[in-house]
C-alpha cells in the first residue's frame, strides 16, 4: 500500500502531523489520557472567532480574503490570499473542533480539515488565537510574537501528550482501506490536501516543540524565527500564489510545493540549531 505521507510544511525539514490532549477541553472521539494536570478549554469567544474562520475558508476563494481579515492578527486581507484560494481549490474546509486550551491572552484549538463530501481529513491542524486590543484574533497568516507567547504556550502545553490528537484515526484508517486500484488517485488527493497547511502559518509546529517552547533562550530565538517567517510569508506571496492556484490538480500541487519548501528551507533553516528542544 502506498504511504500516506503527513508532513507539514515547517522551518527546514517537513514535520510529522501531531496532536494533543488535555483533562479539561473540548472533545471528539480522541484517545484517553493518563495527565492530570488541568488547562482551561477556550472561551466561548474564541471558539465564536474559530467559527467565523470554519463559516469562511473554503467558500469564495479569494473573496475570502477580505472577510478572514477582520478576525486574523494581522488585519491584512493580502497575506491571506493564498490560503484562501488554495482552501477553494484544494476542497479543503475548516472542521469541527477537537480540543480547545487557554490560558490568559492566549488560546490554541485543535481541528479537523474536512474534504469536499465533509469527511475529515486523517491530519488535524491547531490554530493559535491570540488577543489583539481587547478582541480574540486568529493567526492565520505568519506574524511577530512576544516572549511570553511562547513561555504561556509551554505551560499550556504541559498539560497533555502532544502525540494523542493530531491524527483523526477514523479518517486515517478509512484512506488506508482504500481499495488498490483507487490508491494513487486518492492517496494524491489527501496527501494535497493535508499539505494545504503549508498556505497557512504552521501551528502544529508549536504543538511539536510544546513546553520545550519555553526553554532558555528559545523565546527569544522563536521571535527572531517568526519575524523571518513572517518577511518570508510577505516576500514569496507570488510562489504561495502561483502554489495554491496548482490545487485543482492535486498531483501539480504537490510539485508545486517543491520550490516553495526550498525557498522556506533556506530562510529558516538556520534556527535549527538555535532552539534547545530537550526536555527533563
Amino acid at each position: 500500500m502506498k504511504r500516506l505521507i503527513t508532513a507539514l510544511l515547517s522551518t527546514s525539514i517537513l514535520l510529522v502531523g501531531c496532536g494533543n490532549d488535555s483533562t479539561s477541553s473540548t472533545d471528539t472521539e480522541s484517545p484517553k489520557t493518563t495527565e492530570t494536570k488541568q488547562v482551561a478549554q477556550a472561551d466561548q469567544a474564541v471558539l465564536d472567532v474559530y467559527q467565523a474562520y470554519q463559516d469562511t475558508l473554503g467558500k469564495t476563494g479569494s473573496a475570502d480574503a477580505k472577510a478572514l481579515a477582520k478576525i486574523e492578527y494581522t488585519g491584512e486581507s493580502e497575506p491571506l490570499r493564498a490560503a484562501t484560494i488554495g482552501a477553494k481549490n484544494l476542497n479543503v474546509t475548516p472542521g469541527k473542533v477537537v480540543k480547545s486550551f487557554q490560558q490568559g491572552d492566549v488560546a490554541y484549538i485543535i481541528h479537523e480539515f474536512n474534504d469536499a463530501d465533509g469527511s475529515p481529513l486523517p491530519n488535524r491542524a491547531s490554530k493559535l488565537f491570540l488577543k489583539k486590543d481587547g478582541e480574540w484574533k486568529a493567526v492565520i497568516a505568519p506574524t511577530t510574537f512576544e516572549p511570553a507567547i511562547f513561555t504561556t504556550l509551554a505551560e499550556m502545553f504541559d498539560s497533555f501528550n502532544a502525540d494523542e490528537y493530531g491524527v483523526n484515526a477514523k479518517a486515517a484508517e478509512a484512506v488506508g482501506n482504500t481499495p488498490e486500484d483507487e490508491q494513487d488517485k486518492v492517496f494524491t488527493r489527501v496527501n494535497a490536501q493535508t499539505d494545504y497547511m503549508a498556505l497557512e502559518m504552521n501551528s502544529n509546529i508549536l504543538m511539536i516543540y510544546g513546553m520545550a517552547l519555553g526553554n532558555e533562550g528559545n523565546p527569544e530565538v522563536l521571535v527572531d524565527y517568526y519575524s523571518d517567517y513572517a518577511d518570508w510569508y510577505v516576500d514569496e506571496q507570488d510562489l504561495l500564489l502561483k502554489t495554491a492556484k496548482a490545487g485543482t490538480d492535486y498531483e501539480k500541487y504537490l510539485i508545486a510545493l517543491d520550490p516553495l519548501k526550498e525557498s522556506l528551507q533556506k530562510k529558516l533553516g538556520k534556527y535549527a540549531d538555535q532552539l534547545n528542544m530537550e526536555l527533563g
